[in-house]
């Protein structure tokens, strides 16, 4: 009697135990802990752009920056200068457009896909289901030591991206390039690679975003669509 005694109190103790043990807790995913990681990076809001674009028979590179979500810059090779106010575009070149216009009345919307806020938009493409992370090397940017990240991203709607949309192309591959500091907190880099098909050919266009927390002031004589929406 005794010995059953003993035994139903060890399996009491045992079971205390079991409840009151604390849950261990479960490690983050490479692909959650970069997610945070981003999160973190994206709370940088001001830093100097310049995104460089290649594809068939083209090139375009736009140097500039972004303040709190505004875009601002230029392509010197084509006299434009380019000002985002919360995703509404504006243009101004001397040779086509002495003030500012909206960018689709210009007929150059398609550069909105170019010009866009690197960190909005790749907050977006991790935000997709089955997304794959893996890491790389790490790789000095600008005298800072970065981890890289391969980001390989379900294709998203084009028009995220380029100029198409999904009736006219299609998006076949989508790959992720990123260079993160990890002390600075700050993303000092992103390739976007993508394979698309248009009219039966296949395409390569590449797009790589480099930043640098050092930015310029946003001129002052740039639109203020609140501002000039306002009733006189």
């Amino acid at each position: 009697m005794p010995i059953l005694v003993l035994a139903a109190v060890l399996v009491v103790v045992a079971l205390i135990f079991v409840v009151s043990a604390p849950e261990k807790e479960v490690p983050l995913t490479l692909e959650e802990l970069l997610v945070t990681k981003m999160s973190l990076a994206a709370e940088k809001n001001t830093y100097s752009l310049v995104v460089e674009e290649s594809g068939p028979g083209y090139s375009l590179r736009f140097t500039g920056q972004v303040a709190e979500g505004n875009v601002y810059g230029n392509i010197a090779a084509y006299d434009l200068e380019i000002f985002s106010d919360q995703n509404t575009y504006f243009v101004r070149g001397e040779d086509l457009f002495e003030e500012w216009e909206e960018m689709d009345a210009a007929e150059l919307g398609a550069l909105s896909a170019v010009v866009h806020e690197p960190l909005e938009l790749l907050e977006t493409l991790l935000a997709a289901e089955d997304v794959i992370v893996e890491e790389g090397p790490r790789r000095m940017v600008d005298n800072a030591e970065c981890q890289t990240y391969l980001v390989e991203v379900p294709p998203p709607e084009l028009h995220l991206l380029t100029r198409f949309d999904n009736e006219d192309a299609e998006l076949n591959k989508l790959r992720l390039y990123l260079w993160y500091n990890e002390e600075e907190e700050f993303l000092y880099r992103m390739a976007v690679l993508l394979s698309v098909t248009v009219d039966e050919e296949t395409v390569e266009i590449n797009r790589i975003y480099n930043m640098h927390p050092d930015a310029p002031a946003i001129p002052q004589d740039v639109p203020n669509p609140d501002k000039d929406s306002l009733a006189i």
